[in-house]
């Protein structure tokens, strides 16, 4: 009996350890973004996509599902916000990032509207909105 209770006290504590290390690894990600002022989506659509020929509404909604899926407000995101920078990994923690799961949704937002992936690859924010608003349907993920 006692050893049943040592492991579910060590248990405990690294589910805790692992819990304090992501909560500390999304504040340093969103704190990327602590200088920045919210632009509404409406505004963001005017400014730097409505130019391009977009539909407002796919473009609202591309913008919407990277943030939910980064944890980041969307009205915080710019166009030339990277995925090397801004909305890149926080580096020093060894845990799967939020990262992956944007990959995931883009991977089959892609497959279902066969829009082809850019050789150069998506860089920035604006390219993955462009490339997925240009040719495909984008709903917002739930």
């Amino acid at each position: 009996m006692p050893s049943i209770l040592i492991v579910l006290i060590c248990a405990v504590a690294i589910i805790g350890t692992g819990w304090r290390i992501n909560k500390k690894r999304i504040s340093e990600r969103k704190g990327r973004f602590r200088d920045r002022q919210r632009i509404q989506l409406d505004l963001v659509f005017e400014r730097f996509y409505k130019g391009r020929g977009l539909d407002s509404e796919k473009v609202k909604n591309a913008l919407r599902t990277v943030g939910q899926l980064l944890g980041i407000d969307p009205e915080l995101l710019l166009p030339s916000d990277t995925f090397d920078n801004e909305l890149g990994p926080v580096k020093g923690y060894f845990i799967e990032d939020e990262k992956v799961d944007l990959m995931e949704w883009v991977r089959k937002e892609t497959a279902a509207t066969n829009i082809g992936l850019p050789k150069k690859g998506i860089n920035t924010l604006e390219d993955l909105v462009v490339l997925l608003c240009q040719e495909g349907k984008v709903e917002q993920h739930n």
